[in-house]
């Protein structure tokens, strides 16, 4: 098995990886859920974080906001380690305020702007077999992109992160993993390859609160 960032999709895992979600017993629960409320929450607080690299080269990871008023963000940390890069929301500057290596996380802050909202951060991780939707920008694209599941490990015990049976795409990196109230409960990072399988890795909401503590509304 091997760990990917999320930007390192591999499409050719997709054939198998819809049919365990098709055989899957815990999947009429997840097409049972209304998703739809819940993501037009998302697209207010789910930016694209457009990223240039040094000699003009253009990229993109996902990122959401945890303070709407005050200007701060997530993304995942490999998302920005990219020396003498430039960071963007649209055409908005973004900076980098702090990153934590282990965790893969960065907090962004930016100038606060009329109509973006917030993700409300949930008290903590669900249990195995919860439904769980997670947003990005798949493949760089400028829309909004989801994709539902379930929480296949709440809390993996060798490196404590949240593993979901949705599959990453290229681009998917920073995003929100939410719960059916639409409250963060991850945040996404990489992939977990062993060909042609693959499950989604987030850093789980507690690792995220602890991260951001002083940054909350």
């Amino acid at each position: 098995m091997f760990c990917f960032p999320a930007c390192l999709h591999r499409w050719y895992a997709r054939p198998l990886v819809v049919l365990m979600l098709l055989a899957s017993p815990a999947l009429p629960t997840v097409f049972a859920v209304e998703w739809v409320e819940v993501v037009r929450t998302l697209e207010s607080a789910v930016p694209r974080l457009a990223i240039t690299y040094p000699g003009g080269e253009q990229g993109s990871c996902s990122a959401v906001i945890i303070n709407a008023k005050k200007g701060y963000a997530l993304t995942a940390g490999h998302c920005t380690k990219i020396p003498n890069a430039t960071f963007a929301f649209a055409d908005q500057r973004v900076l980098v305020v702090k990153t934590d290596a282990k965790l893969d996380l960065s907090l962004l802050s930016f100038a606060p702007k009329h109509g973006w909202t917030q993700l409300k951060l949930a008290k903590a991780t669900p249990p195995a077999g919860a439904p769980a939707l997670l947003a990005g920008y798949a493949f760089g694209a400028e829309q909004l992109y989801v994709q539902a599941g379930i929480v296949a490990n709440p809390l993996e015990k060798y490196d404590g992160q949240l593993i979901l049976n949705i599959e990453v795409i290229s681009g998917d990196s920073g995003g929100p993993v939410v719960n059916t109230a639409g409250e963060l409960i991850g945040v996404t990072v990489q992939a977990w390859f062993a060909p042609p399988a693959q499950l989604t890795c987030a850093i789980p909401v507690e690792g995220v609160r602890g991260f951001v503590a002083e940054y909350l509304p």
